[in-house]
């Protein structure tokens, strides 16, 4: 609402309240609202009768009015609800006029209301006129008079944008901004009176529709297919020449030419044509003749190249039609070089074949064939070369490598004597890849950057090429052993003079050795990949997996029991047994007979088998002894019921007479009626219940263990080790491969089903047969074993020369030395125990010549000391077919020396990098009780050892240190006067409501040393003055107390007290503090 107010007159104002309605696009006329008011501006209320009047825009009249005014009030004498004004292009106004007659005089006044034009009329008819793809003329019919006109187009369906505004009262406008090849739509809008009109209808023009590219035309049938890859956009149908001439309009693409003149060439340009307007002619498509044999083919391949003879080579050609018809055979040919028999052979419409070829020059020819009948002419002449597959080998690492960088080494083949001229060589670890090398030329050699670490398979794995052609790889696995440096001797000696401890630190090789070779040739006990019985399991009926007709019982044949194989119901296997049973009063199931003899000594037997019935089905199963003949001895019965799935049934018996034989049987009892299935039955002869056959073994599985495996032979379960390789047994006796806490081992086992003796044996080399020499092993058992009396450890073929057998539990070594020329020829590994009692293991077998003093070891030994002389073994070939032979160790580059005063609890750098030989003093040792000196010692490959010494020291006196590594030392006599105390930080915390403190304890440990003691000047064992007052004012921060209980303690000096007691008698006083530098 607007407000106006008239003027003053007689004491009285005429206000003004009034409103027009909003103007809108399509607006057509607006409505006034007014209301005049009458204003007292006298000071003081007025109360009296009096009269009003009103004329102009709504209408005149007069009448009585109160005037009941209130000092500051008004009242409304006169109105309008709304007036209504139609409205023109122009501004327009409209008047009201209000009169109040009252106690002072009267009082008018008049309000002239502006009513704003109406706003700009939609613009009509709006067409356009074409002149040429860049100018465009647009006309509409105007319904208003405008002041400018907003002209929008939409180009190509996109967005709507301004591309003019002509000034004025506007009716046309040219646009010049189009280009060929679009759609454009266009509308227009007004401008004037109070805004912008509605937009008009919409008019569309095409422009010029662009060339079309990518013209092709291809033969087909007796015509010519023409079609563009690229065709305008907005184009509706085309117009297509031959040359020339126009031989199709309006049309759609692709398009046939029908029979065109088959003499003449043809080549075929395109038009394309909107809205009958054509745009520009496209550029010419290829030339096509219909029916003319091809020209010769071009782009041979192989041309110059090589090819190898273990794969196919690959000829590929290009067919030059004239008549642009595709290929439809190809005729080849090929012959070796300087030779002048071709061999030929022909395709169809591939442009391509392979062959595999034979190494040799070749040069060969294509010639194709199109719609016409006849062959191109041959092409030229292509040259290749066919070479063999070049081969390479590793030749090093083998299978032991002993440096800490790989350098690999490989040999070159080429049968055509082609020279290497690339390769590729990878480090590979068991990870994957650890580096690779790549390089040009003929070496083959090449050394890793990637260090490699101890008892660790690694691989290298090389490939090599002559040219393009690529060798496969070869690849070689190895063991890193690089030999550790002999570890260094040393001595160390406590010295009262100068308290520390003087150490000499020698090259710990000692004398220089002969090698001395291990003979045995298989010491980590590996598999020859044949396999020894060791128990044997009764399995009759097995899982049923064979599909024959099992042995089901003696009921089987019974009135109201059926058996049956069932597929559907299976534990394992194809194969499961189904017994249905009417309900009779009779056990009906199927069992199994074995008449295999007992082995065990005990007589400990288990049978079990998978069983599924519906739950609460009430059935049984017995484990029965017969006699050799037959005969039923005696039973062992479980009760038990179905659960409604499988579960394994087993019942064990300690009792069974040794030679007799067992019936184990699943039935349903008494007189229920139900369904029931078995699968697998197993017997065991086992002393271990069972223990060494799992509970899962199925029929046709071959199962491994550590040491074994179980392989089901059709009939029974069979339990077999891998044979140790090269070693000869006893019948009654299995040598296997094995180990002992990760070290390689054979296992000696009885199997003869006797106590007897057990033994495996390895020849002598000639070597020592006639040198003598010594053998030596490490037995080792889990407990006593039950066996005979008697029996030897190792032998050496003769009862002389061997070692009894011990029977102990853990590890125990053998040794024996045998002379030359007694008929030695073979050396045993004994045993005397039962079968199934408990088995022997060997390790560590040696076989040397004669003197060896040195210790058992198992293949590899690391570093042992044979007599004053460090030596290590290395592989003379593969680690588990080759012997091996001890050298002395590789000598110490660098020495690092370590100190522990606290019993190995942490340790101290005392010399880093030194070079050996190295004598040093040690004033930080201690005075009283055992220093520890640990010394590492490098070799060239960075491959350490590391020896702890003891160095004793057994001092009376107490020792104050100072001084640049404390080389400042005094010696004090040792009285009862010290004092020691230590202790951690503690703090007591009060809290409210608490009647007693809260203690904490912190981190911060101290310990304090307090001394007192007299010296005498003319006592030369004992520090002087001077040299106690020269350490406490050393300017080094920490000073080192030692004493006779074995005190060790660096840490703040307190100030030294001092007091002349007598001539050349003085007393002292001082403490230390633990702490750190």
């Amino acid at each position: 609402m607007a407000t106006s107010n008239g003027a003053v007159q007689n004491n009285g104002q005429i206000q003004w309240v009034y409103s027009v309605s909003g103007v809108s696009q399509g607006s057509t006329s607006v409505v006034i609202k007014a209301t005049a008011y009458f204003m007292s501006v006298a000071p003081y209320s007025q109360y009296f009768s009096g009269t009003k009047s009103w004329s102009g825009t709504w209408g005149s009249g007069s009448g009585a009015q109160a005037y009941n005014l209130p000092a500051g009030t008004r009242v409304a004498i006169v109105a309008t609800s709304g007036t209504s004004v139609t409205l023109t292009d122009a501004q327009q106004t409209r008047s009201f006029t209000a009169t109040a007659y009252h106690f002072f005089g009267s009082t008018t006044s008049t309000l002239t209301v502006k009513i704003p034009p109406r706003y700009a009329r939609t613009p009509t008819g709006l067409t356009i006129t074409r002149s040429s793809d860049t100018s465009h003329r647009l006309n509409w019919t105007r319904n208003s008079t405008y002041t400018s006109v907003v002209v929008q187009r939409q180009t190509n369906g996109g967005a709507w944008t301004q591309v003019g505004r002509p000034t004025g009262n506007a009716y046309t406008w040219t646009d010049t901004s189009t280009k060929a090849g679009n759609k454009y739509a266009y509308r227009v809008a007004g401008v004037g009176g109070s805004g912008q009109s509605a937009f008009s209808n919409v008019a569309t023009v095409f422009t010029s529709p662009l060339a079309p590219t990518g013209v092709t035309a291809t033969r087909s049938g007796t015509g010519i297919r023409v079609d563009a890859s690229g065709k305008p956009a907005h184009a509706t149908s085309y117009n297509i020449r031959d040359g020339a001439t126009t031989v199709a309009s309006g049309v759609s693409l692709p398009w046939t030419h029908a029979n065109p003149n088959p003499a003449v060439p043809h080549e075929y340009t395109v038009q394309g044509v909107v809205s009958g307007l054509a745009g520009a002619w496209s550029a010419k498509s290829n030339t096509v003749q219909l029916i003319s044999k091809p020209l010769p083919p071009t782009g041979l391949t192989p041309n110059g190249a090589v090819s190898v003879s273990d794969d196919l080579t690959r000829f590929s050609w290009k067919h030059n039609p004239v008549d642009s018809s595709e290929q439809t055979a190809a005729e080849y040919r090929r012959r070796l070089k300087d030779t002048t028999t071709w061999s030929t052979s022909t395709v169809g419409g591939e442009e391509q074949l392979t062959r595999l070829l034979e190494a040799g020059e070749y040069e060969w020819q294509i010639r194709t064939k199109g719609a016409h009948p006849d062959w191109s002419e041959w092409s030229a002449v292509a040259i290749f070369t066919v070479i063999d597959r070049p081969g390479v080998a590793v030749i090093s690492p083998d299978e032991l490598w002993t440096k800490r960088t790989v350098t690999a080494e490989w040999s070159w083949d080429q049968p055509q004597g082609r020279p290497q001229s690339a390769w590729e060589a990878i480090l590979l670890g068991p990870d994957g890849e650890i580096e690779r090398k790549t390089g040009t030329g003929a070496t083959t050699k090449v050394q890793f950057a990637a260090k490699v670490a101890d008892n660790i398979e690694y691989g290298v794995k090389v490939r090599a090429a002559a040219g393009d052609i690529w060798s496969e790889p070869a690849e070689q696995w190895f063991l890193v052993m690089v030999p550790p440096a002999a570890p260094a001797d040393m001595s160390g000696a406590w010295s009262e003079d100068s308290g520390a401890v003087t150490l000499n630190v020698q090259d710990g090789r000692g004398g220089e050795r002969a090698p001395v070779t291990n003979h045995f040739d298989n010491p980590n006990f590996v598999g020859d990949g044949t396999w020894v019985e060791i128990r044997r399991n009764a399995r009759a009926n097995s899982s049923f997996e064979r599909g024959s007709t099992a042995y089901w019982g003696s009921n089987a044949g019974r009135p109201g029991v059926t058996l049956a194989l069932e597929t559907a119901e299976v534990h394992s296997g194809q194969y499961a047994c189904k017994v249905t049973s009417e309900g009779l009063e009779i056990s009906a199931g199927i069992n199994s007979t074995n008449t295999y003899p007992m082995t065990c000594p005990n007589g400990v037997v288990t049978s079990s088998a998978w069983v599924k019935a519906p739950a609460g089905l009430r059935m049984r199963a017995d484990l029965q002894e017969r006699d050799t003949s037959n005969v039923y001895l005696n039973q062992k019965t479980l009760n038990f019921e179905g659960t409604g799935d499988w579960e394994r049934i087993r019942i064990t018996r300690d009792d069974i007479q040794p030679g007799n034989r067992v019936t184990f049987a699943v039935s349903i009892r008494f007189a229920e009626a139900g369904v029931f299935y078995v699968d697998d039955y197993l017997t065991e002869w086992s002393e271990e219940l069972g223990g060494w056959f799992g509970d899962e073994i199925v029929g046709s599985d071959i199962e491994r263990g550590e040491d074994f495996r179980v392989r089901f032979d059709g009939t029974d379960s069979v339990l077999e080790g891998e044979r140790a390789r090269g070693f000869i047994t006893g019948s009654g006796a299995a040598f296997i491969s094995s180990s002992v806490d990760g070290v390689p081992a054979g296992r000696l086992i009885n199997v003869s089903g006797a106590a007897s003796s057990a033994y495996a044996g390895f020849a002598l080399p000639d070597a020592l047969i006639a040198s003598g020499g010594v053998f030596q092993a490490i037995k080792y058992q889990e407990s006593e074993i039950a066996r005979a009396a008697g029996g030897y450890g190792i032998r050496a073929s003769s009862v002389i020369y061997q070692t009894p057998f011990d029977n102990v539990a853990g590890h125990s070594p053998h040794r024996v030395e045998f002379p030359p020329g007694v008929s030695i020829k073979y050396v045993y590994f004994g045993s005397q125990g039962y079968p199934g009692g408990g088995d022997v293991y060997w390790t560590a077998p040696g076989l040397f010549g004669p003197g060896y003093v040195g210790p058992a070891f198992s293949g590899s030994s690391g570093l042992v000391k044979v007599g004053d002389t460090w030596m290590s073994a290395a592989w003379d070939g593969a680690v588990d077919n080759s012997t091996s032979t001890i050298h002395t160790a590789p000598p110490a580059v660098r020495v690092d020396v370590e100190r522990s005063v606290n019993g190995g609890l942490s340790w101290e750098t005392f010399i880093e990098g030194g070079d050996l030989p190295v004598v040093e003093t040690d004033p930080q040792a201690l005075s009283n009780g055992t220093t520890l000196y640990r010394v590492t010692t490098y070799s060239a490959d960075d491959a350490a050892s590391v020896v702890v010494h003891e160095v004793e020291a057994n001092s009376p006196a107490v020792w104050l240190s100072g001084g640049p590594g404390f080389t400042d030392t005094a010696r004090l006599p040792y009285d009862p006067e010290v004092d020691f105390s230590t202790s951690r930080e503690r703090i007591l915390k009060q809290y409210a409501g608490r009647e007693k403190p809260v203690v904490y304890s912190g981190e911060a440990v101290t310990r304090t040393v307090q001394w007192s003691g007299t010296l005498l000047s003319h006592d030369s064992e004992v520090a002087s003055v001077e040299t106690l007052e020269r350490i406490s004012q050393a300017p080094a921060p920490l000073h080192l107390y030692r004493d006779p209980d074995g005190r060790h303690v660096k840490g703040m000096l307190a100030p030294l007290s001092k007091q002349r007691v007598a001539d050349g008698m003085w007393s002292y006083s001082t403490s230390i503090e633990e702490a750190d530098d």
